[in-house]
């Protein structure tokens, strides 16, 4: 992709308001880690938001139970265009 075309995406999609909807469905998930009994919602706004949003991205990605408390996960992004490898965690 060339930069003037990724700038016009990105102008597209604050234009046309998916910014905005995509970040009020992220918003929506009670996803405060710091609320005991979290686990499970936690584990829902990963599977639910954020996978679906990274491998559509081109991302292979994998959910790990967190070795700090048994209801936490993280979840593991790696790019598949063969040009890179990166790893994230939320």
């Amino acid at each position: 992709m060339t930069r003037d075309a990724a700038i016009a995406a990105i102008t597209d999609y604050f234009d046309v308001g998916r910014f905005q909807s995509d970040l009020a469905a992220l918003v929506a998930y009670p996803s405060e880690s710091q609320s005991p009994g979290a686990g499970p919602e936690l584990l829902r706004y990963l599977t639910e938001a954020m996978l679906s949003r990274l491998t559509a991205a081109g991302f292979a990605c994998e959910i790990f139970d967190s070795p700090l408390h048994p209801s936490f996960r993280d979840i593991r992004a790696a790019c598949t265009d063969g040009q890179w490898t990166s790893c994230a965690s939320t």
